[in-house]
This record gives structure tokens, C-alpha cells and sequence, in this order.
């Protein structure tokens, strides 16, 4: 005979298991529209680049830097900040947000406007593109609730149809000669679409700004700390670029860009998990879901997830690159292999962990991580970059990413005392064997297509047969988790 106790065990374990399928489900989800975001990019980019000059991409690209930039800080760190909490934001509190963010905003836009407008037409062009951050910020309201109940579906459509609404307009505006302001336009279109979307489909209909700084003041230690994570990956890019150009040449600089983009494919999974594991886990802390064996489980399940991308990427990067891309580029293979091993140990934790971390409103711990690996990874690159080229970069990359990993790891055992080292140990060795003898092969044979497909058939079959001998059960447990979750997006 049930009794109300089990009856309410069934009911939160039904809980639990309908946040895990919405979560993993979100993750899909964000992938996908990551991939079909670069896909129209890509197609977008040629069409623009057929019909503008350099230097007007150049300005429409400085711009584009100066509106990311003040959206972040616009933000302020505070929608993060309501996106963990057990209970879901009032209206007050969204209207304070909004009211914070819009404030920040439109100084910020007044500043960059008065700072711009002297500077000729590249300053002209960047003040029109700064009108967009107020724009962006009304979204604020509608992102903290959907993605607090892990609702991905409206959002990556919302962010897939600004996307193609704003290369719709840029081209078309283009087209019929207004040149470089049909794609200073394109921001502010893609901003207003994007956020009316939005605010149509906040499930408590339209927010208001009010000032209410009561309210948001409890908020402010974390969300400092939760946006202060970026602005140390905003200095380490900036540094790393800067240091690149000063100590090898611009050249290098261009090969690690390449690799950069390379790398991309894995970050689509690295990115739809990050996105998602935030809200995931404080839904699941919600449900009163124990902590320790939901890390040790994202981890493990993270670590084959991430072997899979990695050790045919790494394996087949020698022979890929100067095939796809000419031998001129040779030298940008050397990145991605260095990268990837560290990437291996970083990318599981920081997936499993960082979300965690933000959702028991520790975010000192990621902050140390970040700043930990931003140190690491320039003080490596730079050490090695006159005897060792571009490769010095993707060691740095490597060794920052396991010191990331040391950090966040410590942080999450002190939390749960979980067991994470010996998760990652048989995946990464499994992914390591399968690149070095995916790199020993084309090695002697020379880059080319046959040779790129060869070793990625040669690295992941190592890569398996090692899952298949030493963590069997976490291996069928990622191929049924891809199998529900892609039954479950295509269902929908």
C-alpha cells in the first residue's frame, strides 16, 4: 500500500528525472544551434565579403567588439545570480533587474557615443552599433525564467532567427548600396527582434524597468564575481593575442587563429553544457538531488562524451589542416593536439563542476580557476613561444586547462567530498592512445584527406576498444543518453 511518504519520493524522484531529460535535452538543443548558427555565418560572411571592402568590415568588425563588450558589463552578473535561487524571481525583482541593467546600459551607450562620434567614420559606425546594448538588455527578464526551468526550445529558436534575420537584412540592405550601415543596422535589428521575441514569450508577460536597489543589493557580491570570470577571459584573450604579435609575429598570430577555430567543434559541446549545466544543477539542488553522486555521474559521463570529440580531432589534425587548408598552414596542426590532451582532463570537470559551483553560490572557487588558467596558459605559451612557434600556445592552452581542472576539482570535493580523479583517468588515456597512433600514421604516410579520414577511423576505434575494456557501462550509458535526448528533441 503506497503512503503519502513514498508517494511524495515517487513524485520528487519523477521530478529529478524530468529535470535530467530537460537538461540534456537543453544541451542538444544549444548544439545544434550553435552548429546551424556557423553554418549561416559561414554562408552569410561570403555573401557580405563579396560586397564589401576590408576596411569597411574592419569597421563594422571594431564596432561589433565595442557592443559585445558593453553588453557584458551591462549585464552586470545579476540575471546569473537569480537563475540559482530555490525560488523563482518576483516581478519586483525582474523589474529591479531590468531597471539596473537598462541604467548601466544607457550610460554605457552615452559614453560610447560621445567617445566615438569625433573619430570619422569608424566612429560613426560604432556609435550607431552601440544603440543596440539598451536593446539587448530587455531580453534580461524572459532568459532568467525560461532558462531557470531549463526551456531551451524558445530560446535557441529566438537566437537562431535574430541570427538569420540580421544576415537577411545586412545582406539586403548591402545589396541595394548602403554599404557598410546596412550592416551597422543589422546589429540594431537583430538586438530589437531578438528581445521583442523575447519579451512575447516571458511567461509572466512584460517586465517593466524600476529602480529597486534594495532588492538587487543581495545579488551584487555574486554577480561581481559570476561576471568578473569574464573579464579575466576577455584580458587573457586580449593578452594572449598581444603577447603572440610581440614576442613571434603577426604570422603566428594567423596560425593561432586558425586553431582557434578549429577548435570550435569541440567547444559546441563544451559550450551546450556550460550553458546548461548552471540552471541544471540548481533545479536538481532544488529537488533535493544528492550532490556527490550527481557530480561523480556528470563527470564520468562528461570524460567519455569529451574522448569522443576529442581523440579523432586530435588524432586527425596533422593530416586535416595542410589538406584542407594548404601547406601553409602546416604549422596550426601542432595546436590542437597539445590543447586537446589538456582538454581532456579541464573539459569533463569544468562541464560537471563549474555549474555545481554557481549553484551553491560559490563563485570565488571559478574565479580562482579562471585566473589560475589564464596565468598558466600565458606564462607557458610565452616561455616557449621563441624555441617551440605556435605549438607553445596549445601547450599553454593544455596546462591551463588542467590547472582549471585542479582548481574546480578541489573546490567541488570540498563541497560533496566526491570522487572525481579517477573518472577522468581511462577516458583520457584511452583518447591520448588513440591520437598518438592516429599521429604515428600520418606521420609516415603525409596529410592528406584519406590520410585525415584514416585517422580518425584509427583513433576512435583505439579510443572505443580502451571504453570498452575499462568503463563499459559509462560508454552505453552516453550512447542511450544520445539516443533519448535526440528521441526526445526530434519528438518535441
Amino acid at each position: 500500500m503506497e503512503t503519502p511518504q513514498t508517494a511524495e519520493a515517487a513524485r520528487d524522484a519523477a521530478e529529478r528525472a524530468d529535470i535530467k531529460q530537460r537538461a540534456a535535452t537543453g544541451a542538444a538543443l544549444v548544439a545544434a544551434r550553435g552548429l546551424s548558427t556557423q553554418l549561416l555565418a559561414l554562408a552569410g560572411n561570403i555573401a557580405l565579403a563579396r560586397l564589401l571592402v576590408p576596411n569597411e568590415l574592419g569597421a563594422v568588425a571594431f564596432g561589433t567588439t565595442i557592443v559585445t563588450v558593453g553588453a557584458f558589463f551591462a549585464d552586470a552578473g545579476m540575471g546569473a545570480a537569480m537563475i540559482r535561487g530555490r525560488a523563482t524571481p518576483s516581478r519586483p525583482e525582474l523589474e529591479a533587474l531590468l531597471g539596473l541593467q537598462l541604467s548601466i546600459a544607457a550610460t554605457l551607450t552615452l559614453l560610447i557615443v560621445v567617445i566615438s562620434l569625433p573619430f570619422g567614420h569608424l566612429g560613426q559606425v560604432t556609435a550607431l552599433m552601440a544603440l543596440a546594448i539598451p536593446l539587448m538588455t530587455l531580453r534580461t527578464p524572459g532568459f532568467v525564467l525560461l532558462e531557470r526551468e531549463l526551456a531551451y526550445r524558445p530560446i535557441v529558436t529566438i537566437e537562431f532567427i535574430e541570427s538569420a534575420a540580421f544576415y537577411a537584412w545586412a545582406i539586403a540592405t548591402v545589396a541595394i548600396g548602403w554599404g557598410v550601415w546596412g550592416l551597422a543596422t543589422a546589429i540594431i535589428v537583430r538586438s530589437a527582434l531578438g528581445s521583442g521575441l523575447m519579451m512575447s514569450r516571458t511567461p509572466d508577460g512584460v517586465v517593466r524597468p524600476r529602480l529597486g536597489w534594495s532588492r538587487i543589493t543581495p545579488m551584487l557580491g555574486f554577480g561581481a564575481r559570476f561576471q568578473a570570470v569574464g573579464v579575466v577571459n576577455i584580458i587573457r584573450d586580449l593578452g594572449l593575442n598581444l603577447g603572440t604579435v610581440l614576442i613571434a609575429g603577426v604570422s603566428t598570430l594567423g596560425l593561432w587563429n586558425l586553431a582557434y577555430r578549429v577548435m570550435q567543434l569541440p567547444y559546441l559541446l563544451f559550450s551546450s553544457l556550460w550553458r546548461v549545466s548552471y540552471p541544471a544543477m540548481a533545479r536538481l539542488l532544488a529537488a533535493d538531488e544528492p550532490a556527490r553522486p550527481m557530480i561523480e555521474r556528470w563527470v564520468g559521463l562528461a570524460a567519455v562524451a569529451t574522448g569522443l570529440v576529442l581523440a579523432p580531432l586530435a588524432g586527425s589534425a596533422t593530416a586535416f589542416v595542410p589538406a584542407v587548408f594548404g601547406s601553409q598552414w602546416t604549422d596550426t596542426a601542432s595546436v590542437i593536439p597539445c590543447a586537446s590532451a589538456g582538454l581532456m582532463i579541464g573539459g569533463p570537470i569544468s562541464v560537471a563542476t563549474g555549474g555545481y559551483l554557481y549553484a551553491v553560490g560559490d563563485a570565488a572557487t571559478p574565479l580562482r580557476a579562471t585566473i589560475a588558467h589564464t596565468i598558466m596558459w600565458l606564462l607557458t605559451a610565452f616561455a616557449t613561444l621563441p624555441v617551440l612557434g605556435v605549438a607553445a600556445i596549445g601547450i599553454g592552452w593544455g596546462a591551463g586547462s588542467v590547472v582549471d581542472a585542479i582548481v574546480l576539482g578541489r573546490g567541488a570535493v570540498r563541497h560533496t567530498q566526491a570522487r572525481i580523479a579517477g573518472l577522468l583517468v581511462f577516458p583520457a588515456v584511452g583518447a591520448w592512445l588513440g591520437a598518438a597512433a592516429a599521429l604515428g600514421l600520418t606521420a609516415r604516410i603525409g596529410p592528406s584527406i584519406a590520410a585525415g579520414i584514416a585517422a580518425v577511423v584509427i583513433s576512435s576505434t583505439v579510443y572505443m576498444l580502451v571504453l570498452m575494456a575499462t568503463c563499459r557501462d559509462r560508454a552505453f550509458e552516453v550512447r542511450q543518453l544520445v539516443i533519448a535526448t535526440a528521441r526526445g528533441r526530434w519528438a518535441g
